[in-house]
């Protein structure tokens, strides 16, 4: 996980993002589709520069917690011409769920109980523009494991820290970080 949160600092300090606000995109290049919108405004993840590679990316790392927990994580980034790093978007979900959890697919949300914290799966997250990053705080966001690193994310009236709502889904093939594997 350090190295995915490293890879999204780079990102932010490289990287920019440009305007859409189309409201949904197909993108052959990288085999998604995308109807979010963060306060009416479209989130598409891509743009002009792709130096750090798929806009959407994904790890899992097993047995944390003594064993009990697995943390799958998602990363969508939206970029731009390089060197506006104000301008730069991303959205990052962890998944905490236990070990024995046959799938990911369901409804999460925000409750970790710190007094049973091995107990229903929960979602933590952030979204992030340029070094600004806000916390998710309500909602719900539903997963989908649809196969082969294929997933749709819905976004259920996800508000932030900052009071962003964040709407809509994305359903696509997220490129695996294999780092956390090694």
């Amino acid at each position: 996980m350090k190295k995915l949160f490293l890879c999204l600092t780079a990102i932010a300090m490289f990287s920019a993002c440009s305007s859409d606000d189309s409201g949904s995109d197909t993108n052959p290049e990288t085999s998604f589709e995308s109807t979010i919108s963060i306060d009416g405004v479209a989130f598409v993840p891509g743009g002009s520069s792709n130096v750090f590679g798929s806009p959407l990316g994904t790890s899992l790392t097993e047995g944390i917690n003594n064993g009990e927990s697995n943390v799958r994580i998602f990363q969508m980034v939206q970029t731009g011409a390089m060197g506006d790093i104000e301008a730069m978007k991303s959205l990052n979900i962890n998944l905490i769920y236990p070990a024995n959890q046959t799938n990911i697919n369901g409804t999460y949300g925000f409750e970790y109980n710190e007094n049973d914290p091995m107990g229903d799966p929960y979602i933590q997250g952030s979204y992030m523009q340029g070094m600004n990053m806000e916390p998710y705080t309500e909602g719900t966001i539903t997963v989908t494991d649809l196969g082969n690193n294929n997933f749709k994310l819905v976004f259920n009236n996800v508000v932030t820290s900052g009071g962003k709502t964040i709407t809509g889904n994305i359903e696509g093939t997220f490129e695996l970080d294999t780092d956390d594997f090694e």
